[in-house]
């Protein structure tokens, strides 16, 4: 029975399957990095859902072979706007997950949901009876995030987000952080601290593709930092309970550094992998490849784990890692303290030396504390 009793903000342990079931979506938000890719209504087969599902319990299988490691399998709905896809095709892919699953003595798969809440449907419904975890996709500002007709999407999605919370669902939320939210930062913190939400991640915003009508909201580096600054001082000063990812990562990484105690690297040889992104033609990609430009493992419709994991693209993915910690870590003053997690969760293109973000958050509040 799929569930999100065991869905956690960082799922220790899992390997976290975000599949873009289709990039299809309704909305228009103006800095959307699948721009180019909302009206396209192709979605993964059930014949294809199959591989990905035995794809996951057989790395699953893998991971506890070469490392030790008795993962749970995680599948994080994404897209476009996983709501619409047919409440029907989820009920199937749902039957198909315990399937693969108690054939292969695998347990459970847990799942969950990104979405922008604007669609209050049988899908949605379908996904919180069998126990998904939502992270909502929020802004907190006008006129970006809004439907094919220019009309605003926030309140609706606000007022559904309530209306989950109040059922008891296990709800997140992603605010993407850009010219148009910097200085809101507090405000949204504590709305959604006071509504009660499991956690809340902030992400800079990635640069959205040339087609996008959203380049200017894009933030340098140094703005991020003084943003999530502004928010540790807010928390600092006022209190607040929800986790609020990356400034609870860097904070952890100062503390550890002044304590003097060391932190394991985030290894892919000696763990695996923590996340694993596939997209609608089945292209699979560890989360964020090597950074920038997205590393491409395999094709997960046409080739099985054991042959990925064995790839050349894949060792190729491994030396890339291996190469951004020596361009990155190397002369940063947290190098112990950091587990190296940041360099890989965002693209970028980073000139040599500490990276421009996380370092200097890091050094932001240790000056803070």
């Amino acid at each position: 029975m799929s569930s999100a009793a065991t869905w956690e903000v960082e799922p220790a342990g899992h390997t976290v399957w975000q599949v873009k079931a289709s990039t299809l979506c309704n909305l228009r938000c103006r800095y959307c990095y699948e721009w180019d890719r909302l009206g396209d209504g192709t979605r993964i087969t059930l014949g294809q859902w199959r591989r990905v599902l035995q794809a996951a319990v057989d790395y699953r299988e893998i991971r506890r072979r070469r490392f030790g490691i008795a993962s749970a399998i995680a599948v994080l709905w994404h897209g476009g706007e996983p709501t619409l896809l047919p409440a029907s095709y989820v009920k199937d892919v749902l039957a198909l997950q315990d399937e693969v699953a108690a054939t292969a003595a695998a347990g459970s798969i847990v799942n969950a949901v990104q979405s922008h809440l604007g669609n209050d449907n049988e899908t949605l419904a379908t996904m919180v009876d069998a126990g998904f975890a939502v992270s909502a996709s929020l802004d907190f500002a006008s006129g970006v995030r809004v439907d094919a007709g220019g009309r605003d999407a926030q309140a609706r999605a606000l007022r559904q987000l309530e209306a989950l919370l109040a059922r008891g669902v296990r709800c997140g939320v992603t605010v993407v952080l850009g010219r148009h939210n910097r200085d809101r930062l507090a405000d949204i913190h504590d709305r959604l601290d006071a509504l009660g939400v499991d956690w809340l991640r902030i992400v800079p915003m990635f640069s959205p593709p040339a087609s996008a009508p959203g380049s200017a909201l894009v933030l340098p580096a140094d703005d991020v930092v003084t943003a999530l600054i502004a928010l540790f001082v807010h928390r600092r000063r006022h209190g607040g309970r929800i986790p609020v990812i990356p400034l609870d990562g860097a904070l952890r990484a100062v503390i550890a550094r002044r304590a003097d105690v060391a932190v394991p690297l985030r290894d892919r040889r000696r763990e695996g992998e923590s996340r694993l992104v596939v997209h609608p033609d089945g292209t699979l990609a560890a989360q964020g490849g090597t950074a920038a430009p997205e590393v491409v493992l395999g094709n997960v419709f046409t080739a099985g784990a054991e042959e990925i994991f064995e790839s050349a693209a894949y060792r190729e993915s491994l030396r890339g890692d291996d190469d951004l910690r020596e361009r990155h870590c190397r002369t940063c003053r947290y190098r112990r303290a950091c587990d190296s997690r940041p360099l890989f969760t965002h693209p970028h293109r980073f000139a040599a030396g500490p990276c421009p973000m996380d370092a200097r958050l890091m050094a932001e509040l240790d000056a803070c504390m």
